[in-house]
């Protein structure tokens, strides 16, 4: 059995890109979310073959999840059978996977069960994602999606239905838009500024996370054995910092491999276990302090 918290607008938001909301008859799986759970993060996708949504949670990124997963699992969730628990946006909703049964809890201390679907009959989104070799872009141009609507938006009072084809002319420059079987309509959309340095984000793939047991003076060992320890610059000392083989940041203090070739990661990829694999505190699960 696994739990987590989550704010109850968040997933009625993931309805937006199933096929239930935009009318399209499609396999019942489409109509639902993918809900993937570590103990490190909860990940919520849904799609309806057309669109995609992903929504990756984590601690690390500022999300108070309040997980308990002894192991990964994931399970297809019937989101809008919930929508009457999801109401309240003043405090999070409680989620409970235990099997194939979804069990959501509102702050009012409403709850209602469900049967879930295996993850397994949901698309299989990561080939779309390209998680594991992301192709680089060819190039970003970002557009206000309000601007979009009035396009779609005029397409319905003409009566057609709203296909956007849209021609780019630069990176920076406007792109031009026709409406399918409106033969005489040319439309023009400005650009805007993008905001993202990376147009495929790093969390897509799951960050690696070093669980540490048997922590002692700021030493601890990893599910494979080995001992690591923890560290911390001394700037007057002159020491040099190192690089995080994980994600590359520059180390100030962190913790060394000490049976993997004196391997060195951030505190942030490091978290406390007891001895049943459980976060060693009941709180947010972070690194310890030097």
């Amino acid at each position: 059995m696994s739990t987590f918290t989550i704010d109850g607008y968040v997933l009625e938001a993931m309805l937006a890109f199933t096929s239930s909301s935009q009318g399209i008859t499609a396999h019942p799986i489409l109509h639902d979310v993918l809900c993937e759970v570590t103990p490190e993060s909860v990940r919520l996708v849904s799609t309806d073959t057309h669109t995609l949504g992903l929504l990756h949670l984590t601690p690390l990124l500022g999300y108070n999840l309040d997980i308990q997963c002894p192991e990964p699992v994931s399970l297809v969730m019937p989101v809008e059978q919930f929508r009457p628990l999801l109401k309240d946006k003043r405090q999070p909703v409680s989620v409970i996977l235990d099997g194939d049964q979804v069990t959501i809890t509102a702050p009012s201390g409403l709850s209602l069960s469900l049967h879930g679907r295996p993850a397994e009959e949901f698309p299989t989104y990561h080939r779309v994602l390209q998680c594991d070799s992301p192709i680089k872009p060819t190039a970003r141009i970002a557009y206000d999606g309000a601007l979009l609507a009035k396009f779609a938006a005029f397409a319905k009072t003409m009566g057609q239905p709203p296909y956007l084809d849209m021609a780019f002319h630069g990176v920076l420059s406007p792109a031009s838009v026709r409406i399918a079987g409106l033969s005489g309509f040319y439309g023009i959309i400005m650009p805007r500024a993008i905001a993202y340095e990376e147009a495929i984000p790093t969390w897509l793939a799951p960050p690696r996370i070093i669980r540490l047991r048997d922590l002692d003076d700021g030493t601890g060992t990893d599910i494979d054995g080995n001992v690591w320890t923890h560290f911390l610059l001394d700037t007057k000392a002159e020491q040099a910092s190192g690089i995080c083989t994980i994600c590359g940041a520059t180390l100030h203090s962190g913790w060394t491999n000490m049976d993997n070739g004196g391997e060195e990661i951030c505190d942030c990829h490091v978290l406390m276990i007891d001895a049943s694999g459980q976060f060693a505190h009941s709180d947010e699960p972070v690194a310890i302090p030097a």
